[in-house]
């Protein structure tokens, strides 16, 4: 599925027709403009959808659209406030977009007027946090559709007061079938840690935290086989075997592991000593394919009546929840509780997941683990 799409309001998909990326890197900080240029052949004037599906540290700063009448700007809403205000304004055409916050990290805006017989151009800029001087630069590309052309120019501070160091990429016909990397020695290599702008800094931190990771006895993995994750099913079901291993490595053979498939509801593939988890039961998640809703609340109940009593759970998956509601969600929270869970945590995959979703804590979570956030922490 194309992460970027505008469809007119026949439900027809214009073509995606070049993609002109400028970025810049300074430290911690990355700031990407995307300038999407489409086809649109049709001689009237009409209304359309456009949805695009960003990195998940994205913050997105501009939504514009380039037609006849020139450069309108839209402005960045909760999804609730864009509907109502759209509606408000359409009529007296007083805003030409608003993009709304969806689950999954993607942005979805009711555009007008898409130009007759014209090629409507939209710009996207957002920044992306670069928490270590370690990370890519990284334009997600993956999944575009055939372009005519594509082009890349990123300005990268070398943190040594000289002028930045410029790097250019264009093609013409092409169609991407994986990302856009520019390595770290190229972006950072001063490894600047702050970036200061008037009384505003922006720094890289790190902060103390003890490195003995609590014991585990008793421990269940819940991987997510929901539709939103058959994209990127053996990449998942890889960190599932590296998780299992660390977990081995860190609290040894004694700990009990159960591995079970979550979608509509929960199915285990594997109940034993983590010594004895194997190639078998990685290719058992993996003939189950990826299908069908999210409803984690269910798969927690039914996590609470595992025969193997868990006392710590840790769920793989990208957090969009497409069934099951807050109040099931509290009361399964609550089941596990009272069967003696003691810590839930998460493993977050994906390009497109929900941070909102994942970024919530039950109040009887244990204290986070180094370098995430409360409930959706890596055990150990």
């Amino acid at each position: 599925m194309s992460p970027v799409s505008l469809t007119d309001s026949d439900g027809r998909g214009l073509r995606l027709v070049s993609v002109d990326a400028r970025a810049a890197v300074v430290g911690p900080l990355s700031l990407t403009e995307l300038h999407l240029r489409f086809a649109s052949p049709e001689p009237r004037g009409r209304e359309g959808t456009f949805t695009i599906r960003l990195p998940a540290s994205a913050a997105v700063s501009r939504f514009a659209l380039v037609g006849e009448q020139g450069t309108l700007e839209g402005e960045v809403v909760e999804r609730p406030p864009a509907a109502g205000a759209y509606e408000a304004g359409f009529r007296p055409r007083l805003d030409p977009a608003l993009l709304e916050v969806m689950p999954g990290h993607e942005f979805s805006a009711r555009v007008f007027p898409i130009p007759a017989s014209g090629d409507p151009e939209v710009i996207v800029s957002y920044s992306e946090e670069r928490p270590s001087a370690a990370e890519p630069y990284r334009l997600p590309l993956a999944g575009l559709p055939a372009l005519d052309a594509l082009s890349l120019r990123l300005l990268a501070d070398p943190g040594d007061g000289g002028p930045p160091r410029v790097h250019e990429l264009r093609r013409e016909d092409i169609t991407p079938d994986h990302d856009l990397v520019v390595e770290p020695a190229e972006i950072d290599p001063g490894a600047i840690e702050a970036v200061r702008g008037g009384r505003l800094v922006v720094a890289r931190v790190t902060a103390p935290a003890q490195d003995t990771p609590a014991a585990i006895d008793r421990l269940a993995l819940l991987v997510d086989t929901s539709a939103s994750r058959a994209p990127g099913l053996a990449t998942q079901l890889t960190t599932v075997r590296a998780l299992i291993d660390r977990l081995r490595r860190d609290h040894g053979d004694s700990v009990h592991l159960t591995v079970a498939a979550f979608d509509q509801s929960l199915a285990p593939v594997f109940d034993g000593p983590i010594a004895g988890f194997d190639s078998g039961a990685t290719r058992a998640l993996l003939a189950r394919g990826a299908d069908g809703a999210s409803d984690l609340p269910r798969a927690l109940r039914q996590a609470s009546a595992m025969p193997s009593r868990p006392t710590r759970l840790v769920l793989v998956t990208d957090g969009v929840s497409t069934a099951g509601s807050p109040d099931d969600e509290r009361r399964a929270l609550a089941a596990l509780r009272e069967v003696g869970v003691t810590r839930l945590d998460a493993v977050a995959v994906g390009a497109s997941r929900d941070e909102a979703a994942l970024g919530s804590a039950p109040s009887w979570a244990a204290s986070p683990c180094r370098g995430a956030g409360p409930r959706w922490s890596l055990a150990g």
